[in-house]
């Protein structure tokens, strides 16, 4: 939610010189929704109690037993990716 409040501050500003489109603006807004959702488990389709995917290829990470999400501070990028690509698949709104 952080990212998010802080790219609406953005927007807010810079509507005082420049215009956006509706779209764009959606865009932006589910672009800082999902930002970091691939830090958190469990929300990919593979993922287990003991460990998530990575990547498109399905391989696995198995963090050290009691280990916060943030042991997938480095692959939370693709994670997100994935989850954008699977949640938005039919939208004709956002691609």
């Amino acid at each position: 939610m952080m990212s998010t409040l802080g790219g609406q501050k953005t927007i807010r500003e810079q509507l005082v010189t420049r215009a956006m489109q509706p779209e764009d603006w959606l865009r932006y807004i589910v672009a800082l929704l999902v930002h970091d959702i691939g830090l958190s488990r469990g929300f990919r389709v593979g993922d287990t109690d003991n460990d998530g995917v990575i990547n498109e290829a399905a391989d696995r990470i198995c963090p050290l037993r009691g280990a916060p999400d943030a042991f997938l501070a480095s692959h939370h990028i693709y994670r997100g990716k994935i989850y954008a690509r699977h949640r938005f698949l039919n939208s004709d709104l956002i691609d």
